[in-house]
């Protein structure tokens, strides 16, 4: 029967093992010495080698010829270990059971002496399946066993053992493979295979296994099938991967709010059978790289690509910001939890794409920052001369003086506005033209979105509240929304007069009505109403 990969090339002893030197060492070390302990915990992603630990751990400590702590490999010791002969060495999967019986059973198997061996193995894997109880039964054997025990349990969710179990082992922490150690592995193996693999297609391998030399192998294995020689394509092929070229242009229409031609290069996807939760892991990946570029001074040593494929996501960086960035991974994370739940994976991925390329359709705090950012960027090239100053309008600001014996107080819209700190009610003033450009200026500084929102306003004064008369809709949600703008602008008005206010939309329509004087008709009705008098 054909052997896979992985269970052929699986390390027979601690210099076999590769990204795991700092636990082999000491492994190896306590071997040698005679310094085991009797409970070992091995945690880690999947695919990093704790179960062949493990099982090397289990062959050394029990191998008659051992050598510097490891394993000789051929004894009969240690072909049995390796072939599941030796019943001294049990590999139990607590996921199957994870009862009390089976603990119960557990424990007085432990009564009995090795049958061939000088120690008995347990070796619980994905020990954070048990049971509560199970685990407390496990308890008092696992502190202290008979001198011929050895307990070794994997977990791949260390938040999810007992910290009673904790305590009780020596933990060993196994850390993703790093992606140059996985390549340089697989194409070892391929090697040995007689398979001829190219180097961006053992980098893509080790990419995709995220850490884990197991699906590095598994993923190698599958390619084979595909013939000798093992290129890019046949990496990509045997994926279900969605390729460079075609991931580049994905990433572009997103960002250029293209849905047709999004939807377009999905479908075409979808008919060639790729997975789509697969798309849309690459797509998160795609636009992390983007973040990275955006932000790490040595993006191509964090990003696993060829130059050319660097270049291409530099360029695309370029076209875009940091918050449309994060807005667009918030999405595809948020799709993505949802994707195995789905009966309708492409209507999903679907959705997504609308909510990207419209971020208007999504209310929440990081659509809008992207849309401010995009505002950003747009405004770049513009100095705050270009920006359209206010002009001084007197019939349009006679119109909105209230008369001295109108009303002074206008509609209290915003949340930050209330009566003036000294209790009193005061005049609300034009704030002059002058005064108020000086603060646009200096707002342009610190937040040229708002800047530009504020073209053609006018700000009037009462006590130590500023009222700011603009017609922008997008000013009106900053300032109610937006803590940064708000304070932003409070900080631009400080600058200029040395006095901090607060702050609260104009209201026109209310000032209009209040400002207007009563006819001579509307005097004597509201006369008579005041002295009781009844209108006929």
């Amino acid at each position: 029967m054909y052997q896979a990969l992985y269970r052929k090339y699986r390390p027979t002893s601690f210099d076999d093992v590769v990204g795991q030197k700092h636990i082999t060492d000491i492994l190896r070390q306590e071997v040698a010495s005679g310094r085991i302990a009797h409970a070992y915990l091995f945690t880690g992603s999947r695919g990093t080698g704790k179960t062949t630990c493990s099982k090397i751990l289990a062959k050394a400590v029990n191998c008659p010829h051992q050598s510097g702590g490891n394993p000789c490999g051929v004894c009969d010791v240690c072909r049995g270990i390796d072939n599941g002969s030796i019943t001294d060495v049990l590999e139990i999967d607590a996921a199957s059971n994870n009862g009390v019986d089976n603990i119960r059973d557990l424990r007085a198997e432990t009564n009995f002496t090795p049958a061939s061996v000088k120690y008995r193995i347990y070796i619980i894997d994905e020990a954070h399946m048990l049971s509560i109880g199970a685990a407390n039964a496990l308890l008092k054997i696992l502190e202290e066993p008979p001198e011929y025990v050895i307990f070794i349990l994997a977990t791949t969710e260390l938040h999810k053992i007992p910290a009673t179990i904790l305590s009780r082992c020596q933990r060993f922490s196994f850390k993703r493979i790093s992606p140059e150690v996985i390549s340089q592995r697989v194409k070892d193996v391929a090697s040995r295979e007689d398979l001829e693999i190219d180097n961006d297609a053992a980098d893509m391998i080790a990419k995709l296994a995220d850490g884990g030399m197991r699906d590095a192998l598994s993923l190698l294995d599958l390619c084979s099938g595909l013939g000798k020689k093992i290129t890019m394509d046949t990496v990509i092929e045997s994926a279900g991967l969605a390729g460079s070229e075609t991931l580049s242009s994905l990433s572009l229409k997103l960002i250029e709010g293209n849905i047709g031609g999004a939807f377009e290069i999905l479908s075409d996807l979808y008919e060639n059978s790729i997975d789509v939760i697969r798309l849309c892991d690459q797509l998160i990946g795609r636009f992390r790289n983007l973040m990275i570029i955006k932000t790490a001074a040595n993006s191509s040593d964090l990003i696993i690509c060829d130059p050319k494929e660097l270049e291409d996501m530099k360029s695309i960086a370029d076209k875009t910001s940091l918050d449309f960035i994060f807005f667009v991974l918030d999405i595809l994370e948020e799709t993505f939890s949802k994707l195995s739940r789905s009966s309708s994976k492409k209507s999903e991925l679907e959705m997504a794409i609308v909510k990207i390329c419209c971020p208007d359709s999504v209310n929440s705090l990081s659509t809008l920052s992207a849309r401010v950012a995009e505002l950003e960027k747009k405004l770049s090239g513009v100095s705050v001369s270009d920006l359209p100053k206010s002009e001084p309008n007197t019939a349009k600001a006679s119109s909105k003086v209230p008369s001295e014996s109108a009303p002074k107080t206008p509609t209290k819209v915003s949340a930050d506005i209330s009566a003036p700190s000294d209790g009193t009610t005061g005049k609300i003033e034009p704030m002059s033209d002058e005064l108020w450009s000086k603060i646009l200026d200096s707002l342009a500084k610190s937040n040229p979105p708002l800047r530009a929102a504020l073209t053609n306003s006018q700000a009037y004064v009462e006590n130590d509240i500023i009222y700011i008369d603009s017609s922008d809709a997008l000013f009106l949600r900053l300032i109610k929304e937006n803590e940064y703008s708000k304070e932003s602008l409070r900080e631009a008005i400080k600058a200029e007069t040395g006095k901090r206010y607060r702050l609260g939309p104009y209201n026109r329509k209310k000032q209009k009505n209040e400002s207007e004087p009563l006819s001579p008709f509307q005097e004597i009705s509201k006369l008579a109403d005041e002295m009781g008098i009844k209108k006929e």
